[in-house]
């Protein structure tokens, strides 16, 4: 019989994004053999709609990523749903997340500066 073992610690990146309901926190693991494991989405208040909503997108992401989507096509699938507070929602910021992820991850360049540049980017679009 044989035991599937478990690692008792994986890498993960969690990213800080501004939406319109506020800060939003999306933690993606990563597990032993590179591939994109559980998802985590977090508000910076508790409860509401809003975390409602963000409990449901993790757990189909996580079971999505886990199951072999291609987690670029999970990202451009959140990219560009707005809602009636406007275009940088929470599912904007939870797939920019993703991307980031795996840009840094594809490139081995820092998250940070990845998360910077697409700042400014966005800053000078307006």
């Amino acid at each position: 019989m044989s035991a599937l073992i478990r690692k008792m610690a994986l890498s993960s990146y969690t990213v800080e994004r501004k939406c319109n309901c506020g800060p939003i926190y999306t933690t993606i693991t990563i597990d032993s053999e590179g591939k994109h494991g559980r998802t985590l989405v977090s508000f910076g208040k508790a409860g509401g709609c809003g975390s409602a909503v963000g409990d449901g997108i993790q757990s189909l992401l996580t079971e999505a990523l886990m199951s072999g989507m291609d987690p670029h096509k999970a990202a451009n699938a959140l990219k560009g749903i707005s809602c009636h507070k406007g275009p940088n929602t929470c599912m904007k910021a939870i797939s920019d997340s993703l991307r980031f992820v795996l840009l840094a991850r594809e490139t081995g360049r820092d998250i940070n500066d990845i998360v910077e540049e697409e700042d400014m980017a966005e800053a000078n679009l307006y």
